[in-house]
């Protein structure tokens, strides 16, 4: 409970940081990893929610290109036009390539590509890729965790954990492993019909999990180190009036006092306003941490060091 007072009286205003600063600071940034989770997950929540349209708009396309998609012992493949490859283009900069054996040549041209992510259909699975730099000469190969059926799990190649950045040669070998009839310890394998719209459910799922996930402890360690940075300059360069608050009484004021900046950043983010998402987050923090200073002057010199459990 001590968590959602304290939520409450950061938005209410300045008048609980001189308390703040009394916190134990490892509460203090658990406090605050806990509220980079709910604000991330909130974020996410919204993205998901503005992708699942154009998600619908996508697996509705291709439900009526390929059919379902079926599992069995020749693979996972379209019910219809399997022997033909296929590229889509998605909102978003993204792309959706089905490659027969005869087509994965094509990644060799991945450099060239305009989009910065997007997915490989090949007949032993979905592997989702991701540009990782400017020049586009290195990129991220994952597998993706659909359909996630027994037999297609047995599909996959032993080297399933791809945790290395690939080049375009590299991913064209990769491709090719995929492809080509799976041997199974059974040998028939009864086929199952999966359609795109389950995906497309079983893909915002993944999605709203991973920005989660992702966001959460992206804004908790640049947060930290945002704290950690004037903590140690407060303790090194003593502010007037501020001469007793020391670097744990700082870390545990600062710690709350970034809750403002930490849902802006998130809520623009998840609006589609990166741009100005992190110039607003740094603006936040810094202009807040000055309130929080300024009501810690006005209130009187800060603790010494941390001391726990006396919060009223």
């Amino acid at each position: 409970m001590m968590f959602f007072r304290s939520v409450a009286a950061v938005f209410k205003g300045v008048s609980a940081f001189p308390e703040f600063a009394h916190r134990n600071p490892f509460r203090a940034l658990f406090h605050l990893f806990v509220f980079c989770a709910m604000a991330s997950f909130l974020g996410s929540g919204i993205q998901t929610w503005s992708a699942g349209r154009k998600i619908e708009i996508c697996t509705n396309g291709l439900q009526k290109q390929f059919g379902d998609i079926t599992v069995s012992d020749q693979g996972i493949l379209p019910e219809r036009s399997a022997e033909t490859p296929h590229t889509f283009y998605f909102p978003g900069n993204f792309r959706l390539d089905y490659l027969t054996a005869d087509s994965v040549a094509i990644v060799r041209e991945i450099e060239t590509w305009k989009q910065t992510g997007g997915i490989f259909w090949v007949q032993r699975g979905f592997l989702a890729w991701i540009r990782l730099n400017p020049q586009g000469n290195l990129f991220y190969l994952g597998n993706l965790p659909f359909p996630t059926t027994a037999a297609a799990m047995r599909m996959i190649p032993e080297s399933k954990m791809l945790l290395k950045p690939q080049s375009p040669e590299e991913i064209e070998s990769i491709l090719k492993k995929y492809q080509g009839k799976p041997v199974l310890k059974q040998e028939k394998v009864s086929p199952e019909n999966y359609s795109f719209q389950e995906i497309g459910n079983t893909l915002k799922q993944y999605i709203y999990v991973m920005i989660a996930f992702v966001d959460t402890f992206r804004n908790f360690f640049l947060t930290l180190v945002m704290i950690l940075m004037f903590s140690a300059m407060q303790a090194l360069w003593k502010a007037p009036g501020l001469e007793k608050l020391g670097f744990c009484g700082t870390l545990s004021m600062l710690s709350y006092a970034a809750y403002p900046a930490v849902l802006a950043g998130v809520l623009l983010e998840a609006f589609s306003f990166r741009s100005i998402a992190e110039i607003l987050y740094f603006v936040i923090f810094f202009l807040y941490q000055l309130l929080a200073f300024n009501e810690l002057r006005r209130a009187g010199t800060g603790p010494e060091g941390p001391v726990d459990g006396n919060e009223k």
